[in-house]
């Protein structure tokens, strides 16, 4: 079947059993006592679903009355991976059966440019300036290291059950966004950007020239195969113009703004590790010393340093195999109860909300860490919103895209939430949404922010509409200065 062909071009930094549940959760405890310390009490809150995300309901979903939408920026985590872990007991086969095409062009701006063969009409023609591809993973038989790695899936590859999650969150954006608004049009326009003139160092802004689109992904195969099944389904291949094409912006995996760096940024990597030093955690640590003797009988751990200090490797283990409806019972005959991963999903949580919200590094964590990327939103969002762009980078003469996908991972969601303080915003389950829509009215812009289909609920501001210049005082205080900030502490520096 035709589908979008998907242009993947890597940017350089510029300068420098899963329910669709459809409700809210609500949140019944907090991570830390009144005295800072560790609170056992802690509670996932009724209705979390780490499988599944909610997603707007396009039969309830409503514009802002008498105002003109300009611009959406959708953040999304990717659906379903397979684990990054693995113990001698979990080895088990996994298969990745739903194939996304990649087109490749085979000699870059020296090739003689020519007209896409898909404008005869034929859905399932290649153009004669590409080769279609299509990866598959297989281990066959006879490679000495098959026992590593069983099955045609990658280790944290996005699975099929991933992909269709996405495939329906970008049925629901195109409910809402094309159908009910009529914000972005029907039928996907021809780009046309001269894809062979486009370098590593070309600005960002140029490659959404002439589109509604704008996408950006990680370099990770399981952020690209996400933002490619949301487009999949935001315009089918019947809903396109011949040779429409979508361009895919990456930065560098060392220089991405939109995951933390721990290298890069040593002092957010500070943060990071000395979370772990903090005396709320090794309280934690303390009081859960059960649970790891059971997880280390279980899944034959003892010993295993990938898995001491936190639980949320053991999370990384188990939960693609509880959303994907695999077995407990490990191939040493043991096996895990329901109660035993329902207390290491609450842990994993209860770690991921500490670090952002309840640790006394949160500052440097939240701002090093996702601060730069908030900068990345607000060039954009100046660019849309004013009409002579406050960032001298934007090339003023290309048109500005209403629809921005940021197809990443869950700690770009759950740091900007930790930079709120969201109580409520706790780790981002799969194909978790955090969406910002800017309307125009009465000569101002009002902000709304949707979390997993809900509007935002703050002390901060009312996300139902917040004045754009209370939501940039908001967003504005955690962007980094300069790259200076990354620079280690030194030793008599307060925390």
């Amino acid at each position: 079947m035709h589908s979008i062909p998907w242009i993947f071009l890597a940017i350089g930094v510029l300068n420098s059993p899963c329910a669709l549940a459809n409700k809210a959760t609500t949140y019944t405890s907090d991570i830390l006592t009144e005295d800072g310390h560790y609170n056992p009490k802690f509670q996932l809150p009724e209705g979390y679903n780490f499988c599944q995300a909610d997603t707007f309901n396009p039969t309830t979903y409503q514009p802002i009355k008498g105002a003109k939408l300009k611009l959406v920026q959708a953040i999304v985590r990717h659906g379903v991976r397979l684990p990054v872990f693995s113990t001698p007991v979990t080895r088990d086969e996994w298969a990745c059966t739903a194939r996304l095409e990649q087109r490749y062009f085979a000699d870059g701006s020296k090739r003689t440019a020519h007209p896409d063969s898909s404008q005869s009409g034929s859905r399932d023609s290649i153009p004669r300036d590409g080769v279609v591809a299509v990866p598959i993973v297989h281990s066959p038989s006879d490679n000495p290291y098959r026992n590593n790695v069983l099955g045609t899936c990658d280790e944290a590859q996005l699975t099929d059950v991933g992909m269709q999650q996405s495939r329906d969150l970008g049925k629901i954006f195109r409910d809402i966004y094309v159908d009910q608004l009529g914000f972005l049009p029907k039928i996907l326009p021809k780009h046309t950007v001269d894809l062979t003139q486009l370098r590593a160092s070309s600005s960002s802004y140029q490659v959404s020239q002439d589109q509604p689109l704008f996408v950006r992904t990680t370099t990770l195969q399981r952020t690209q195969n996400t933002a490619q099944s949301i487009l999949d389904s935001l315009y089918p291949s019947d809903q396109q113009e011949p040779g429409a094409k979508v361009v895919m912006v990456a930065y560098p995996h060392k220089g991405d703004t939109m995951s933390p760096q721990r290298e890069t940024c040593p002092r957010y990597g500070d943060a990071f590790f000395g979370t772990y030093q903090l005396e709320p955690w090794k309280e934690y640590l303390q009081s859960q010393q059960p649970l790891r003797e059971q997880l280390e009988k279980v899944l034959e751990t003892h010993g295993n340093t990938k898995f001491q200090g936190n639980f949320y490797r053991y999370m990384d283990v188990i939960m693609p195999r509880v959303c994907l409806g695999k077995s407990l019972t490990f191939s040493n005959g043991q096996s895990l109860s329901s109660e035993d991963v329902n207390q290491v999903v609450r842990n994993s949580v209860w770690e991921n909300s500490f670090a952002s919200r309840g640790s006394a590094l949160r500052d440097d964590y939240n701002r090093l860490g996702v601060g730069f990327f908030i900068g990345d939103l607000k060039k954009r969002w100046d660019a849309v919103l004013t009409p002579t762009p406050r960032d001298s980078n934007i090339n003023q003469e290309t048109s500005n895209p209403q629809f921005e996908l940021y197809s990443g991972h869950d700690k770009v969601i759950s740091m900007i939430g930790g930079i709120w303080n969201q109580t409520d915003l706790l780790w981002p389950p799969y194909s978790s949404q955090l969406v910002f829509e800017f309307w125009e009215k009465d000569n101002g812009i009002l902000v709304r922010i949707f979390y997993n289909g809900q509007v935002l609920r703050s002390d901060l501001c009312d996300f139902n509409g917040c004045p754009m210049e209370v939501f940039e005082r908001i967003m504005l205080k955690d962007i980094p200065e300069s790259e200076g900030e990354c620079a280690p502490r030194t030793k008599s520096a307060e925390l």
